[in-house]
């Protein structure tokens, strides 16, 4: 009973004490509304000067996906995911959230490892293995997304090299209660159900929300396993999804809060296409995981004329375990992991009548944790209870000059990380705003990312029964980015962005497999590569909406062990060369009809492994009657395309065919 009553104990700990709603991460609602997909901007709470695309509250409700990660692919155009599923991202090797920003975020040897996804300013990664997890966060209790493009050094840190997607909930700031209510179901059983809550009463305001999602999957097949015969494995998927929020205005300067998610979610592989001709020790392989986080953060806000800032203390931890369903007990029970990260940052900007602001802060964070192979004769432990400490100060100074028409800004932050030693990033960028609806902007930054506890202490030499630490001797990644690009409003009803870019990188780290002294983590060749996005807006009457973007990458810049074509060519895998968005709305009377599709061309899984190209459209009709009441149908791959967005090793993943969900909401 013990293990049973310490998760039970962590797990309650973190759900009522943690989660703090993050006063430092959230603009005024004022500028939140100003700002538009694609947008560059310079904002006031957060004195960052790039490109940051905005997906608010109502994106949501327009969208017929059920996450937000397809939801940002469908809107920015230089964010691209692997997808295999209806519903789930997945874990592992079988795991499809591949994510990059402009072609960086990915790690060689498995999932996203920098692009930190944050949850109100929380990092929400799995702090073990150094990566993100796609499935972290429903779509329900969102007020907005912001997806920061490019490193993000200063204020974010480590591993913020492709750039950060901060996920802000919602939060209720009139005297006043609102719930909503949700559901729907759809093809193979999939249904997506949700309740949510927000209130205040005079200076305290508290919200709450609950998501349920489950489908049995678009995939089955039967593989014959070598140790129990003829078995069927599906891709089902299920999870639960909660998150709460306290606050309390102690004076008109000052705000303090508690806030907090809790997830657990169960997700099956059924493995590749024609997995089960496989050879045997093959088969044995296929995993299924249930995966519970949570997290949270308390902290303590002060907003004066001239000075603003926050103290944060954060929580985030996480229990994974994995099974191999085609063995047989015991040795079906295999990865057992927990992770876990706390720390404080401090950040305070002070704001002069001159149009100088200088933002100052600290930040102190420790993570690491455990993890075994159960199924092992006496089990092999591959991290044994590893943390590593960073301490961090940072400091952005901005200003403006001539009315705002010339904005510039600048910054630095020093790292002393246990590992790696001490560490520097900066970030510089001006924005100029020459003629009305007009802007340019310029920017450079250097972003690092230190290797991280797998790579340091799961090096997996063969048949060793614990993990030497060899990696120690990798040096940190580092990517330096410049930029460059215009936004231009048209007659008040079109708006226009295009922005170029170069990424420069050394040091990247790989993974290659082979015979011992490997398999072995090692530091790449410096490489480059160019790339271009762009997106327009239009709104030529009242109930039509326009938007379209591409992306533009040289994925041949690309530089690793296993990326170089038989023509000696250089690639950058898991990255479309050419991606389009693009979508119609038309509203008219209480009726919404929405039309998004995406155009991929050019992608590869590796050099002799090219994914197939590929133009999918979805669909959504709505109905809002009595004002509070909803009906919906979404009809996703309405053209029934056929095509493989995710292969591993060299079995396809085929995408789910045409698809509907349809459903109801209410609020009150």
């Amino acid at each position: 009973m013990k293990p049973l009553l310490k998760a039970f104990f962590t797990i309650t700990l973190c759900f009522v004490t943690s989660f703090a709603f993050s006063q430092e991460e959230q603009d005024d609602k004022e500028d939140a509304k100003n700002l538009r997909s694609g947008s560059i901007i310079v904002t006031g709470k957060k004195t960052e000067t790039g490109t940051v695309s905005v997906i608010d509250g109502s994106a949501v409700k327009e969208t017929t996906k059920t996450d937000a990660i397809n939801l940002i692919s469908e809107k920015v155009p230089s964010f691209h995911n692997g997808n295999n599923r209806i519903m789930g991202f997945g874990l592992s090797a079988s795991g499809a959230a591949a994510m990059t920003i402009r072609g960086a975020g990915l790690s060689v040897a498995g999932p996203s490892t920098g692009l930190p996804i944050l949850i109100n300013g929380l990092d929400a990664g799995m702090m073990v293995n150094n990566h993100q997890i796609a499935d972290i966060f429903s779509m329900k209790n969102i007020d907005r997304i912001e997806v920061l493009l490019g490193p993000q050094p200063v204020l974010y840190g480590d591993s913020a090299l492709a750039g950060v997607i901060n996920i802000i909930t919602k939060r209720r700031e009139t005297d006043g209660f609102n719930t909503e209510i949700g559901g729907s179901y759809g093809s193979w059983n999939t249904t997506d159900d949700y309740v949510m809550h927000n209130g205040k009463i005079s200076a305290f305001d508290y919200g709450f929300s609950y998501n349920f999602r489950y489908t049995d999957g678009a995939r089955k097949q039967t593989i014959n396993t070598p140790t129990r015969g003829n078995v069927e494995f599906d891709s089902r998927y299920k999870s639960h999804n909660g998150t709460f929020q306290l606050g309390y205005e102690v004076n008109k300067n000052w705000y303090t809060a508690v806030s907090g998610y809790l997830m657990n979610m169960d997700i099956h592989d059924p493995g590749g296409k024609g997995y089960g001709t496989a050879a045997a020790t093959t088969r044995d392989n296929l995993e299924y995981f249930d995966v519970t986080r949570g997290g949270g953060t308390l902290s303590i806000n002060n907003n004066y004329n001239k000075l603003t800032g926050s103290l944060q203390v954060y929580y985030n931890m996480g229990k994974h375990e994995a099974y191999r369903p085609g063995r047989v007990a015991p040795e079906r029970d295999t990865y057992d992991s927990f992770d876990q990260m706390f720390g404080a940052k401090l950040k305070e900007k002070i704001s002069f009548d001159t149009g100088t602001s200088i933002t100052g802060g600290a930040e102190y964070r420790r993570h690491g944790g455990r993890a075994k192979n159960r199924a092992l004769t006496g089990g092999r432990v591959y991290i044994d209870n590893e943390y590593i400490d960073e301490g961090s100060g940072f400091a952005l100074a901005e200003q403006s000059l001539f009315n705002d028409i010339w904005i510039i800004s600048a910054g630095g932050r020093y790292t002393h990380h246990s590992e790696s030693g001490n560490l520097g990033s900066w970030q510089a960028g001006t924005l100029v705003n020459p003629l009305r609806g007009t802007k340019l902007h310029f920017q450079s930054a250097r972003g690092f990312k230190s290797p991280g506890i797998m790579q340091y202490y799961n090096t997996m030499i063969s048949n060793a029964p614990t993990m030497i630490e060899s990696g120690k001797n990798l040096k940190t990644e580092t990517y330096t980015s410049f930029e460059a690009g215009a936004e231009q409003n048209l007659f008040d009803i079109a708006t226009v962005s295009v922005t170029g870019y170069r990424i420069y990188t050394d040091n990247r780290i790989y993974f290659q497999f082979g015979a011992p002294p490997l398999p072995m983590w090692f530091n790449g060749d410096k490489f480059n590569y160019n790339g271009v996005e762009s997106s327009i807006d239009v709104k030529p009457v009242k109930q039509l909406t326009l938007t379209g973007g591409y992306s533009w990458i040289d994925i041949r810049g690309g530089n690793s062990w296993n990326d170089i074509r038989a023509d000696g060519k250089k690639l950058l895998v898991n990255v479309p060369k050419h991606k389009a968005i693009g979508a119609v709305k038309f509203e008219i009377a209480d009726f919404m009809i929405v039309l998004n599709g995406q155009y991929v061309k050019d992608i590869y899984q590796s050099a002799s492994s090219k994914l197939d190209n590929f133009f999918v459209l979805n669909s959504k009709i709505a109905y809002t009657f009595l004002e509070n009441y909803r009906v919906f149908v979404d009809f996703n791959n309405i053209t029934d395309k056929e095509y493989v967005a995710f292969r591993n090793g060299v079995y396809d993943y085929p995408m789910p065919g045409f698809n509907w969900r349809a459903g109801a909401s209410a609020s009150f």
